[in-house]
């Protein structure tokens, strides 16, 4: 037997009285009851609310999590005077969806987890934000200012003798991706050699080693002891890159690092180790008319 209490109505159970349910009474929204009730506990409305978290269980600050990483998603579900719009999850069941726009992707559906003497349930799904071809799911997680929508469906959960029920709804929370990090290349994967050396320009080649690698950009800075550089980055056209404008007989230091991308920040950036341009020589010893000219060697 189910009783239902809509809304605008109430069910007062006497001083001195006490219901012993074997059914289902279920308080819907705008409902009340009051009394003592034994055996299987009501129904009542709920709410949810969806939180992060990182791998190790510690909350997401602002809700911001990396590409790449391997984030949980949580809805905690408990009493609330009103409910939200209810999408389609089954009894006992959370789906989780992204919703971008117009889009909404399902993310995964779980049993519930009584986690608390309240009758609050929780249920927990871990994603890893990658590409659709990278992760688990179809779901392309690209970094983006804009943030994602995480919407957890609970279908309800039925009341038991020591917990209250909750009836069908939904939450959200936003969810902000950035870019991810990337290593530095490995130094023994990528050979740097000098192809053509002039007074005031070198052309260089990269050579990578053990197996394909993502191709990385090039700097270069003058000196044999110079800090990365922020900017002045090349990238390599066939392996090559050609730098201009130097001065001669000088070293350079040169740098390799994976390019930005749209899921990716640059990389840290690798020593290539320095190379020197052609020196100037000026004649001493040439017939006259030919002393103090500039030669290269």
């Amino acid at each position: 037997m189910t009783v239902t209490i809509p809304k605008g109505a109430s069910l007062k159970i006497p001083e001195g009285v006490t219901i012993n349910n074997h059914g289902t009474i279920i308080v819907q929204e705008g409902g009340s009851l009051s009394g003592e009730v034994t055996g299987k506990r009501p129904t009542y409305p709920s709410q949810v609310t969806v939180s992060f978290t990182d791998k190790d269980g510690n909350p997401l600050d602002d809700n911001l999590a990396t590409f790449g990483s391997m984030i949980n998603i949580t809805a905690t579900m408990e009493k609330k005077e009103s409910q939200t719009r209810t999408l389609r999850a089954s009894a006992n069941q959370v789906d989780f969806y992204l919703e971008d726009g117009e889009n909404k992707q399902k993310i995964g559906n779980f049993v519930m987890v009584t986690t608390d003497d309240d009758g609050n349930y929780t249920a927990t799904t871990t994603v890893e934000l990658k590409k659709p071809d990278e992760g688990a799911t179809d779901i392309d997680w690209k970094p983006s200012e804009s943030p994602y929508t995480i919407t957890a469906d609970f279908g309800g959960v039925a009341g038991t003798d020591d917990k209250d029920g909750l009836l069908s709804s939904t939450g959200s929370a936003q969810l902000t991706v950035d870019k991810g990090e990337q290593e530095a290349p490995i130094e023994t994967n990528c050979d740097l050699s000098v192809t053509t050396s002039k007074v005031n320009s070198l052309e260089v080649a990269v050579t990578y080693l053990n197996g394909n690698q993502e191709p990385i950009e090039l700097a270069c800075v003058k000196g044999t002891d110079a800090a990365v550089p922020e900017s002045g980055w090349t990238s390599l056209e066939d392996g090559n890159a050609t730098f201009t404008n130097l001065d001669s007989g000088t070293p350079y230091t040169f740098f390799g690092r994976y390019p930005e991308n749209d899921y990716y920040y640059a990389s840290t950036a690798l020593n290539l180790g320095y190379k020197y341009t052609l020196p100037t020589v000026k004649t001493t010893t040439l017939p006259a008319g030919y002393v103090g000219e500039s030669y290269t060697v």
